[in-house]
């Protein structure tokens, strides 16, 4: 997880120790962005990104789910004003180095509070010769 440091003027890792906050409200909000990899021109991705920050914004969720995030939304996501200043995130891409969980596409979340993943597991494909050597039961 990761802030936008005002100091130094980067995304930081956050270390500090996390604490339980008491909230009288919660609000979640989970949005498909609809991954841009092939025929971007087709998608309007200028247009709906451009959009996609508008309706983040007036969301004003504390919580905030994206899936099919690729690497350049999530460099805009990472240089808008509004959610450096109120926001945490899950993962970071800076420079060359590539965001691990969006490679070439994949989630992120956007939080008003610090948070600890509990479950963090890469799987992009098991062949089922693999796949028999296991009970159903370890699957799952």
């Amino acid at each position: 997880m990761y802030f936008f440091d005002t100091k130094t003027e980067s995304w930081t890792e956050y270390t500090t120790e996390r604490t339980s906050r008491s909230l009288d409200k919660l609000t979640v909000a989970t949005l498909n962005v609809l991954f841009d990899i092939y025929q971007p021109e087709l998608l309007f991705t200028d247009e709906r990104r451009s959009k996609l920050i508008e309706e983040l914004q007036a969301l004003d969720a504390d919580i905030i789910g994206l899936q099919e995030v690729t690497q350049p939304l999530l460099q805009i996501l990472m240089s808008v004003p509004w959610i450096r200043a109120q926001y945490f995130i899950s993962d970071i891409a800076l420079g060359d180095k590539l965001s691990p969980t969006v490679h070439p596409y994949g989630q992120i979340i956007l939080a008003k509070h610090p948070f600890k993943p509990i479950f963090h597991e890469y799987v992009f494909f098991i062949d089922t010769t693999t796949l028999s050597k296991y009970p159903a039961s370890q699957i799952l």
